[in-house]
Formats: C-alpha cells, structure tokens, sequence
C-alpha cells in the first residue's frame, strides 16, 4: 500500500492555489467543488486521483467521469505521468462508456443480453425510415426529429416542451413527430438496438430501482469524479443522484 510518505509526490508540493488543494485531499463524503472557467478544474480532479492513489486508495477503484474521450485520455496519461505503475488500473470514460461498462458487467440487471447499441449514423438511418417522404416536403428532417427527441430525454421534459425549445416554428408539426417517434421507439424495441440515450436511461433507471445493482457498484468503485460537472444534464444527473445514494462510495 502505497503512503503519502512515500516516493509519491504530497498534492501539497503540486503546484495548486489553496482552492484546488482543499479539494484534492477532501476526506469527507460527496463533494460538490465549485469553480469559474478556466480555473484549474481538470488539474484539481487530477490532483484529486493523485492524492487518493497516494493515500492508499487500488487506482482501479477510482473512476472518473468526462465530457469527451479526449478528456478522459488526457486525465489518465497525466495522472500516470506522476504515479507510473501506481496508477495502473485507474478508469477515465465518457458518461456513455461507463454505462456501457456497466451493462457488460452486469448484463442481466439490465435486460440488456443481446441488444446491439447503435451510433448516430445508426439512429439517423433508422429515424429516416420512419419518417419516409422526401427532401424539401415540409417536414422536419430526421436529424432534426432525432435532435428533438434526444433534447427530450436529455433534460426530462416532454417531446412538445422539447419541440417549442428546439425551434418554435416546429410546434405546428407536433403530430407527425410524436408519430415519428413512436415508430422509431417501436422500430428499436423489435430490433432490440439501444441508441446512446437508452444507454443513459437503462443505467439510471436501474440504478435508482435496484438495490443489488447499486451494491454492486459500491463494491467497485470507491471515488466517482466527475470532470466538468455544471454541464451535466438532468439524465446524466438521474444517474449520478443514484450514485449519491452510496454510503460507500466518494462521488466528487
């Protein structure tokens, strides 16, 4: 096991204003930091994982949450920068990718065993069979219907909210996407594709609704951070508040 007395660098001899330090070594539960634009927020949930590895905690029981695989990348080739060997094990992903490791782990908590996940291309393809008619007919087109949709489940708001703030000039077409996307859904169903918002909504729900899962998790991971946290949205939020709900686990 791996001290702050050891060879490791101390967060404290990291180069951090007094903020980013209270943050990298807070000993307490669940975390909410609080940080303006360009401020070091990435460095300080690096400083963060830094830290936690030094004090003891397996790297591969920290995990942390990012925008982009970019991100992610950039927080684990950093982080093992400093730690080398320490840091084997520690897991960065997007919102999408942690659930879809999740769903592979537990396959059978979700319902999930034999589903293929579509991508956008996917989704776009299968939304414009649905919608049929042709280009300039008036109505919107599938990659509009498909943004109008995932703006819904996104923020947890009706598909008529969704269509007012997506574009106003939509709201007199209200009918024909619901009916768009009640084929799209049942297209799914019967396909049995997940697209990347079902990925989302399969894990937060469960994770709310199912004790064993969320046992389950705390039996993995001890430290959840999440990078960029004010751009969560209210699904990535549903499966965060679950998350929340673990005496065990440290979500910062």
């Amino acid at each position: 096991m791996l001290t702050l007395n050891e060879t490791l660098p101390k967060p404290d001899t990291l180069d951090l204003n007094p903020g980013q330090h209270a943050a990298a070594t807070f000993k307490g539960g669940h975390t909410l930091v609080l940080a303006g634009a360009g401020c070091g927020k990435t460095r300080t949930i690096i400083a963060r994982c830094e830290y936690l590895i030094a004090s003891g905690v397996p790297a591969n029981r920290i995990y942390v949450l990012a925008f982009t695989r970019k991100a992610a990348d950039q927080i684990i080739e950093r982080v093992g920068a400093t730690l080398d060997s320490a840091a084997r094990g520690l897991r960065a992903s997007t919102f999408h990718k942690f659930c879809l490791t999740l769903i592979h782990a537990h396959p059978q908590l979700f319902g999930c065993r034999r589903h293929t996940v579509i991508d956008r291309d996917d989704q776009l393809h299968l939304m414009r069979a649905i919608r049929g008619g042709s280009k300039g007919d008036g109505l919107p087109t599938a990659a509009e219907i498909t943004d109008i949709y995932s703006l819904a489940r996104n923020t947890r708001c009706q598909l008529s909210e969704a269509i007012a703030r997506y574009d106003d000039d939509l709201v007199h077409d209200e009918s024909t996407i619901a009916g768009i996307v009640r084929g799209y859904e049942a297209r799914k169903r019967k396909r049995k594709y997940l697209d990347f918002d079902d990925i989302l909504e399969v894990v937060a729900g469960q994770l709310r609704d199912n004790p064993q899962l969320r046992s389950a998790i705390a039996g993995r991971f001890a430290h959840v951070l999440v990078d960029e946290f004010q751009d969560t949205n209210p699904l990535q939020w549903a499966l965060l508040d679950s998350l929340t709900r673990l005496p065990l686990l440290g979500l910062g």
